[in-house]
């Protein structure tokens, strides 16, 4: 079969604008393939790059003598906790998956962030969710908001993490468009911190989960579009299907794995799959990576070297091996009857290579597509809203005797006396600190 022609529709269903097209003939030296375009489409789209919000991002504080693996190094942020300890921990969206889709949306997005944690060599131990919906009055609204709960209890429940704590709030801005943020949490020993870089040039590449489907195929693309009720009904195939219970395998595999040193780098295939872990253990090294495509386990017959690469099939996991260990990770993976195949080998071309039965289908740099995104610096003012938030103090705030009896009597969105909302806080941190307590000593 072969590719279709690169049009400028095509390039617009892509995501990607006419400048941008430019900018990628530019680094390639001439017009991409297919497969090349679907590549470049998906790292560069706002879910990979952030080439939207990245300067907003910049401008928060991530610099501290605790911090051991700062923000965006990594699959996770590290932070000291004294005593040879740490924690690894990040905070992801499934926004427009869980939109679309709301149980698998939301189950995936907390399979993500899971691996993320034990990608850092962290065990994860706890989750939590930070949610927004529309009004309940809505049908709509009671679907989506009953399909993303489901999604995060069953996936975390089948894992076997506690979600210690979230949030959820109800506002008509929210209407369709629902946010769905899921947190986890890890503990790990500082000497096992892991890294996601393809070092060691001829290591070989592994690749270990489950085969490679068309679910989630360009999901990372997808997520980053306008979200219309039309566009929905046709992006639904684009959102990933979790299994929780082969994640927990493959958990337990890789730390295995990674206590006997065998391993140089390791990235997790989330957004963009098999692209973006290749892309991006390779730019952080430094180094290249090639693989072929045809070694890459397939749950679909006849799959394009497109679809394999920009498919985002879950528990799926890209290790780079030190050369002459490929015996222990063979003998893991096989005792917690996981597949597993050797892909590939790290290079020195600085480029990612991907081939399909020896013919190449794609060639390029692997730093220009990881790192090099374009980013765009748009308008933004205060909303009016904003102005009398900063003006507030708390001498606006009457104080109180009777702190009961306010906490009875005040009406949503009163302010309470001074003295009542201290105390009403110090309430919901001591529950909440006990839950997770008590999971910890369950855990």
């Amino acid at each position: 079969m072969s590719d279709p022609a690169i049009t400028p529709e095509l390039i617009k269903q892509h995501g990607l604008t006419p400048d941008e097209f430019e900018r990628i003939k530019g680094i390639l030296g001439r017009e991409p393939n297919y497969t090349e375009l679907g590549i470049f489409s998906v790292m560069w789209s706002e879910h990979c790059s952030y080439k939207n919000s990245r300067p907003l991002l910049k401008t928060f504080p991530t610099k501290s003598p605790k911090i051991l693996v700062g923000a965006g190094e990594e699959n996770a942020g590290i932070i000291d906790i004294g005593d040879g300890l740490a924690i690894a921990f990040k905070i992801e969206s499934h926004n427009h998956p869980s939109a679309v889709e709301p149980f698998q949306g939301a189950a995936t997005g907390v399979g993500g962030i899971i691996r993320d944690i034990f990608t850092m060599g962290a065990r994860p131990v706890c989750a939590v969710d930070s949610l927004r919906f529309g009004e309940l009055t809505s049908p709509e609204v009671r679907r989506l908001f009953s399909g993303v709960v489901s999604g995060i209890a069953h996936y975390g429940n089948c894992f076997g993490i506690p979600t210690i704590a979230g949030e959820v709030y109800f506002d008509k801005v929210y209407e369709g468009n629902p946010l769905v943020n899921a947190f986890c949490l890890g503990v790990l020993r500082h000497d096992q911190i892991a890294r996601g870089a393809a070092k060691g040039i001829g290591n070989p590449v592994f690749y270990v989960g489950p085969a490679t489907g068309r679910d989630g195929l360009a999901g990372a693309a997808f997520a980053s579009q306008d979200l219309t009720e039309e566009s929905a009904e046709q992006q639904r195939g684009a959102v990933q299907v979790g299994d929780p219970f082969m994640e927990k395998l493959v958990m337990e595999a890789c730390l295995e794995l990674l206590a006997t040193d065998a391993v140089a780098g390791i990235q997790d295939m989330g957004a963009a799959g098999l692209t973006c872990s290749t892309c991006e253990t390779a730019a952080r090294a430094g180094t290249g990576i090639e693989i072929d495509l045809s070694k890459v386990p397939q749950r679909a017959p006849n799959m394009t070297p497109y679809e394999i690469m920009l498919s985002e099939s879950q528990e799926r996991m890209l290790i780079i091996v030190k050369k002459g260990r490929e015996a222990e990770v063979q003998r893991i993976f096989d005792k917690w009857d996981l597949p597993w195949a050797e892909i590939g080998f790290v290079t020195d071309s600085s480029r990612m290579v991907v081939k399909n039965h020896g013919q190449p289908v794609a060639d390029i740099p692997a730093s220009k597509l990881a790192d090099e995104a374009p980013i765009y610096q748009r308008e933004f003012k205060e909303p009016e809203y904003l102005k009398p938030v900063r003006a507030f103090t708390l001498n606006e705030v009457p104080d109180t005797q009777d702190a009961a009896g306010n906490l009875k009597t005040c009406s949503p969105g009163q302010p309470l006396p001074r003295r009542t909302g201290f105390i009403a806080n110090t309430i919901i941190w001591c529950a909440m600190a006990r839950r997770s307590s008590q999971a910890l000593m369950l855990r």
